[in-house]
């Protein structure tokens, strides 16, 4: 158990230290962004940056969570040749899929823009293609480095990407559009892409040695004996998915899909300063058999993102508005939008843990099977809620459509598996993981101002 909490813990406390540098830029450039755009032009971005969520679908094929959890699953029982076999395959095959994708775009484009002019696609066709591709590209560095559990290198690659991305809107400023903003997020993605190139010789060079021809097929193993499950559900779910903002323009208008996105962002500003159901889902997958530390992984991570939420929403409640006052006065009118939001912070914590056990349990099948009935209530829950409650109803549906799921997955798991992933006692204990937790949390801040120290000498 020590090794492994002591990695858990060192990958939150250096994805924490990361995500705030990089909410720190991030939110840097973002409100001098809608300090510049309009709201409707603002509205018009993320309409057309949503759309586009589903461009790695074509070329990573929804297969990117499978691809990790095997990839961990295999570092434990040490098979490097499967490793080697399953990167060798996995990427060339979604480069063979980019090509063809963005051919087709291109070949095709006339006909997309007669039918899908309503979003702007012949006047940004070609920033569009710019950003989608860099953001494939960078995804693609990143799932390998999630793989082998590198938290602290991703974490410095987003953060130069969101250093990046602050700094050009800050030089471009005065010539700020919808079209150049494409061309700076794009440029960012691709400067953090090819810091992060270095990190990813490091891990391919050791496994180049390695003989892998007896391991061919890897690949299309994993894809017949339970990744064309998730393959078709991440499929529909990707498609689904920019549906919600349609929703919003067609019941509210542009300016609403602009208002529900800068809430969003005000959200992802503190969930992901600690993203720890990133970092246990490669850990989980590696160490699936011992149901005992699978559970006290959970546990511990639900209790301190519990706390840390609870603290993150009182802060919101009396520092929010003067902070939206100051840096976006035009969107104060929608104070009360980023509370309810906020409150998906609680449903968070209650879903960790689930997910990556059923992709380490490899119940991807019974997930499929589920889908119908999520999307169903995603899309009726939506339609209906957006219609008579407007921004606030879509909202709500998010946080319904999640914990309903999410409790037909624990109903599953602790009738197949008897595995319950949710006990208070939890909350309110403190045994000898949360002293180990401690003390290392209080070795890694002793670190950095030592590191400090030294500099400052």
């Amino acid at each position: 158990m020590e090794s492994t909490t002591t990695k858990i813990a060192k990958g939150v406390f250096y994805t924490s230290v990361g995500n705030i540098a990089i909410k720190f830029f991030s939110a840097f450039g973002y409100f001098l962004i809608i300090r510049k755009l309009t709201v409707h032009d603002y509205g018009v971005f993320v309409l057309l940056t949503s759309f586009l969520a589903i461009a790695p679908l074509f070329v990573y094929f929804g297969f990117s969570r499978i691809f990790v959890s095997s990839i961990a699953k295999f570092r434990d029982e040490k098979d490097k040749e499967k490793i080697k076999r399953l990167i060798i395959e996995f990427y060339k095959t979604s480069f063979i899929f980019l090509i063809i994708f963005y051919s087709g775009i291109i070949i095709f484009r006339n006909y997309l823009v007669e039918y899908y002019d309503t979003v702007y696609l012949i006047r940004f066709f070609w920033p569009l293609i710019f950003f989608s591709v860099s953001q494939i590209i960078i995804n693609g560095v990143l799932l390998l480095l999630e793989s082998y559990e590198e938290f602290k290198i991703s974490s410095i690659l987003k953060s130069v990407e969101a250093f990046s991305k602050s700094i050009l809107v800050l030089v471009l400023y005065f010539s700020l559009s919808v079209n150049l903003l494409f061309y700076i997020y794009g440029l960012s993605k691709l400067i953090a892409a090819l810091l992060g190139t270095y990190s990813i010789f490091v891990i391919l060079k050791k496994l180049i040695k390695i003989n892998s021809k007896k391991e061919k097929g890897i690949l299309m193993k994993i894809l017949r004996d339970f990744g064309k499950w998730e393959l078709i559900r991440t499929a529909s779910a990707q498609l689904i998915d920019p549906i919600k903002y349609g929703i919003i323009k067609i019941f509210v208008n542009v300016e609403g899909v602009a208002i529900y996105d800068f809430s969003l962002k005000i959200y992802s500003l503190f969930i992901n300063i600690i993203n720890v159901k990133l970092i246990i889902f490669p850990v989980i997958s590696r160490v699936i058999d011992n149901m005992y530390l699978v559970k006290k992984i959970i546990s511990k991570s639900k209790k301190y993102s519990f706390y840390f939420y609870f603290i993150v929403y009182c802060f919101s409640v009396v520092f929010l508005p003067a902070a939206v006052k100051i840096f976006a006065p035009q969107y104060l009118s929608g104070i009360y939008i980023f509370y309810i939001v906020l409150l998906h912070l609680f449903v968070e914590v209650y879903t960790i843990g689930r997910t990556a056990v059923m992709y380490g349990l490899r119940q991807q099948k019974f997930l499929l099977k589920i889908y119908p009935i999520s999307f169903t209530l995603e899309v009726v829950m939506n339609i209906l809620l957006t219609k008579y409650f407007g921004i606030v109803g879509s909202i709500i549906s998010w946080h319904l459509k999640v914990i309903i799921m999410n409790k037909i997955i624990s109903y599953y798991l602790k009738k197949k598996f008897n595995l319950i992933l949710w006990n208070f006692k939890d909350f309110v204990s403190f045994d000898e993981y949360d002293k180990m937790l401690v003390k290392l949390f209080i070795k890694e801040v002793k670190k950095i101002f030592n590191f400090k120290q030294g500099l400052q000498k």
